[in-house]
């Protein structure tokens, strides 16, 4: 089983290189959203602050000859309740990146694990990772790690707001609850959003590829947890 610690400052030059596996997936994949070649002081520099930054974690995984061979950086996000949902502090894996050669030997599975105790330990109701819509193995990999399919993102360019409006008329975002729209059995359990349901313990036979998260983060390289903003990932998804 792989062995995993927290991350240090003198770990960046490690983090680099591990990260450069998912950063390459998504910048072929979405080169509009993500820098091919990010340049190495650059990111170094930004790695810090996130290794600095409160409520910011990154966890290394190595193997059994002590080389570290995956990465999972996180942060907590609380929540403030408002009239319409409680508070709630979540853990938001924003990469997750496992090196090829190491991939399916239980690296994404041991930073999980990793990171579920850093949640329970700093009160986290849940975790929460997001992944691009490509990437398959991202999605395969946290469903197999125990987290559940519980909201969907949609976006769309600015500049193409102008005519899709005035082309395409909008559809009623409300519910339709009249008789004739109502099905006749309704699931018991529809999660409110991936962040909410994500089990605490990951089943036995998860494959150690979860591609994208650099909120983003690619298979076991894991591309997934994809962020949606544009920052490399490791990841987002």
């Amino acid at each position: 089983m792989p062995r995993t610690r927290a991350a240090t400052a003198t770990d960046i030059p490690v983090i680099v290189a591990l990260n450069a596996y998912v950063q390459d997936w998504h910048s072929h994949t979405y080169p509009d959203r993500f820098i091919a070649d990010p340049d190495p002081a650059a990111l170094s520099n930004w790695l810090q602050d996130c290794l600095e930054a409160e409520g910011s974690v990154v966890f290394l995984s190595f193997d059994d000859r002590d080389r570290p061979q995956g990465y999972l950086w996180a942060q907590i996000a609380d929540r403030p309740a408002t009239p319409l949902r409680p508070a709630r502090r979540r853990l938001i894996i924003e990469h997750i990146a496992v090196a090829e050669s190491a991939r399916r030997d239980g690296h994404a599975r041991a930073l999980c694990d990793a990171a579920v105790a850093h949640a329970r330990e700093t009160g986290c109701d849940d975790l929460f990772a997001d992944t691009w819509t490509g990437n398959w193995a991202a999605q395969a990999s946290f469903r197999a790690l125990g987290f559940q399919l519980e909201r969907e993102w949609f976006s769309r360019p600015a500049t193409e707001m102008q005519m899709t409006t005035e082309s395409q008329p909008a559809p009623d975002l409300a519910p339709d609850t009249s008789s004739d729209s109502v099905p006749d059995s309704v699931p018991d359990s529809v999660p409110d959003s991936v962040h909410d349901s994500a089990p605490d313990t990951a089943p036995d036979t998860a494959p150690d590829s979860v591609p994208d998260s650099v909120h983003d983060s690619a298979p076991d390289s894991v591309h997934d947890s994809g962020s949606k903003d544009g920052t490399p990932s490791g990841t987002s998804a």
